[in-house]
């Protein structure tokens, strides 16, 4: 019989999707606390795009690379939710809210597939989410230059935030 110990030792060792030890949490949680207010005090800004979302990728980035998958896509969804919610996008735009989140989602587990290239990582999570994004936009959105005009932030904004994570990584290590 496992006394109380050994239950709590091999429950702790146990692989889970969501990384919970002191450091992943704390990393998790700031980079949870920054996607919120980012686009909470910059929603009304001009050009606010190009604030928010380098920031915000930089922060995808930095859990893909640094805490792992789980923790990075619990907060994928935020960011387009509280643009949705704070009026930021257009709203020809809003059916585009689940391609936007799966472009997340498919930065993320890139990046961490590349994390001992991280440089490579960067570019490839970058391509396939605008890739990810621009493609229901051609769809969905009645012009094809509405679609561009949308889509092409979307990586401009992805590489910046990686350009970010890489400078802010190597500083820290």
């Amino acid at each position: 019989m496992l006394n109380k110990n050994q239950i709590q030792e091999a429950v702790l060792q146990t692989k889970t999707f969501i990384n919970f030890d002191n450091r992943a949490l704390t990393e998790t949680a700031l980079v949870m606390l920054a996607t919120l207010l980012a686009p909470i005090f910059l929603a009304h800004t001009a050009n606010n795009q190009w604030i928010v979302g380098p920031l915000v990728n930089a922060g995808l980035f930095w859990l893909a690379f640094r805490v792992g998958i789980g923790n990075a896509i619990f907060i994928a969804f935020l960011p387009s939710l509280i643009a949705l919610f704070r009026g930021m996008l257009p709203p020809q735009t809003i059916a585009l809210i689940p391609f936007i989140i799966l472009g997340n989602v498919a930065l993320i587990v890139t990046a961490n597939y590349f994390i001992k290239k991280q440089t490579f990582g960067v570019l490839a999570a970058s391509f396939l989410k605008a890739l990810l994004i621009v493609t229901p936009a051609l769809l969905i959105l009645p012009k094809v230059s509405s679609a561009l005009v949308f889509a092409w932030p979307q990586l401009i904004t992805a590489l910046l935030g990686g350009g970010i994570y890489l400078l802010v990584s190597r500083k820290i290590r």
